[in-house]
């Protein structure tokens, strides 16, 4: 089971021993929960209203999803691979 702390910490930045590094991922981490956020309240908003596709509706889960493995990558340092995938992603999707 999750305890609130658990929680709490991972809406926070990681800390990595290089300050540049640190100041990226907080950055990143930043633009990566306000991102989740507006996607989960869009998607809510979609479900309840009755309004949008059904197409439109999976892009939100799939971008919801991505956005978490994105987190989970930031969240284990591995910074690199996360430029790169997030990367793809938008080439993607735009």
């Amino acid at each position: 089971m999750f305890s609130t702390s658990k929680i709490e910490r991972s809406f926070f930045a990681p800390i990595f021993d290089d300050e540049e590094i640190t100041r990226r991922a907080s950055i990143l981490n930043s633009t990566i929960v306000i991102s989740l956020l507006v996607t989960l309240l869009f998607f809510i908003s979609a479900v309840i209203g009755k309004q949008g596709s059904a197409s439109a509706r999976a892009f939100g889960v799939i971008l919801f999803f991505s956005l978490l493995l994105c987190k989970l990558l930031l969240n284990t340092g591995k910074i690199g691979f996360f430029f790169h995938s997030s990367f793809q992603l938008f080439y993607l999707f735009v």
